[in-house]
């Protein structure tokens, strides 16, 4: 299966995987001897994702190999696109973007742009789950896609990333039913889910470079993991806060190593549906996110630069005795606009030590139209107290981190110092915050969140 399409220089020197010896598995490709020799033991292959249907193969420090071979072991002219037949039943999402089910044998869930692009496909096994294996981008086994000549990979990765791609990488958070059979909406859900990691996963290059660029060393002070943006983190989110951070530290053009590192990441969580999610999402990345591609002006995510937050001291003396705790209590967000960036204005919001820590602190949403403001269910947004010595003392500076965990932007809050009383709870604190979006015109939407310290002695 040895290279000779086109787009050759994107990668390695190919290896077949049918006719490689031992030596060019270890010598040329660096794989160890005992990986090797497995994946000559399961020849002949018809194609190169045969490998991801291979248990015995499951082993996380051989994610980032095999995501070669699935670049590299290709035969030019095997792999040709898939069509939805005339089997199909198409439903049409609100956003125009069409999903459905194609009832060949074996049956087939879709997603497609408005225009008819299919975005991305895989077969339904026996108990109706997406047959991981058969994923397909655009229509081609994602490793194929780095066959594509340049400009052909470019619009690959602008249908992924214009509107009707972010779309369909959210039909899975969508609230309203798709009106399919449970299964079989399941089964769209789950594909949305997966369009929406390659986006989340290359979010640095799919979407825009400005947090974070020209850092060589150690993340400059203003860049934010924040995790899975706008998909679920499912068990891995410590895996995209890495592939954040990695991918701050390494220049542009040489970010590779970081994409088959997640690959890495996601398969040690364990399990045959982690080894080949990793597979899957690092060569996705490679291929459409990856090493050659550059800055786009689209949505941008991440967060303001960290900021000092002052507390209004309390004008009578420190009152009570013993020890003395903390929490807070966050009362009311305004939207200061100037426009939405939920298609409802509606927003969640969570708060916590860092930007990598869980958010166990998080609102329900919350109807939030431009230039208004709404309270929130206190049992929503007040955190468990936190011990802070004795009754009198200072506590502080902290650390808060303010996220949207749809939108995937936040923002780091030094909190300035203040006493632990039975006083009445310090006055209300002003948390300001921001994000940009749009492509070509930018807007800066900024909410403002009502926080208090509540403290007391015991």
């Amino acid at each position: 299966m040895a290279n000779k399409g086109q787009g050759a220089g994107y990668r390695l020197p190919a290896i077949d995987i049918n006719t490689a010896s031992h030596t060019d598995f270890v010598e040329r490709a660096g794989f160890d001897d005992e990986l090797a020799r497995r994946i000559i033991a399961g020849r002949p292959y018809a194609v190169p994702e045969d490998l991801l249907r291979r248990s015995d193969l499951y082993r996380p420090s051989w994610a980032p190999h095999i995501v070669k071979l699935l670049l590299d072991g290709r035969t030019p002219g095997a792999d040709t696109p898939l069509y939805v037949s005339r089997r199909a039943t198409r439903h049409t999402h609100r956003s125009g973007v069409v999903f459905g089910i194609d009832r060949s044998d074996p049956p087939r869930a879709f997603i497609t742009h408005p225009l008819g692009q299919e975005i991305a496909s895989a077969a339904l096994n026996e108990n109706g789950r997406l047959d991981l294996p058969t994923f397909r981008l655009f229509g081609w086994p994602p490793g194929a896609l780095a066959y594509l000549p340049l400009d052909a990979r470019e619009q690959a990765r602008q249908f992924l990333r214009g509107s009707g791609g972010l779309w369909a990488g959210s039909l899975f958070a969508d609230e309203a039913p798709l009106g399919l059979p449970e299964s079989e909406e399941a089964a769209i859900r789950e594909l949305s889910s997966h369009i929406r990691a390659l986006q989340v996963f290359g979010r640095r290059a799919l979407f825009d470079e400005s947090v974070g660029l020209g850092a060589h060393g150690d993340p400059p002070y203003n860049y934010l993991t924040n995790g899975c943006t706008g998909v679920p983190d499912f068990d891995y989110k410590k895996c995209c806060d890495e592939h954040d951070l990695c991918y701050s530290r390494t220049p542009l053009g040489f970010r590779w190593g970081c994409d088959l590192e997640i690959a890495r990441c996601i398969a040690a969580k364990g399990g045959p549906e982690h080894w080949i999610l990793g597979v899957l999402y690092g060569l996705g990345v490679l291929v459409l996110g990856g090493p050659l591609a550059l800055p786009w002006a689209g949505i941008i995510t991440g967060g303001d630069p960290p900021a000092h937050v002052g507390v209004p001291q309390a004008v009578t003396p420190c009152s009570g005795h013993g020890k003395c705790r903390y929490r807070f209590h966050l009362l009311g967000v305004h939207n200061a606009g100037p426009d939405p960036l939920s298609s409802d204005s509606k927003y969640r919001f969570g708060f916590s030590k860092g930007p990598s820590d869980p958010k166990p602190y998080t609102t329900g949403r919350l109807y939030l139209p431009v230039g208004h403001g709404t309270g929130a269910p206190a049992g929503d947004i007040v955190s468990d107290f936190l011990e802070a010595g004795s009754c009198g003392d200072r506590v502080g500076p902290l650390q808060l981190y303010v996220e949207e965990p749809d939108l995937g932007f936040g923002k780091l809050f030094t909190i300035g110092q203040f006493h632990c009383c039975d006083n009445p709870a310090p006055d209300d604190i002003e948390l300001e915050f921001a994000i940009m979006s749009g492509m070509l015109i930018k807007d800066r939407t900024i909410f403002r969140l009502k926080l208090k310290i509540e403290t007391e002695c015991r």
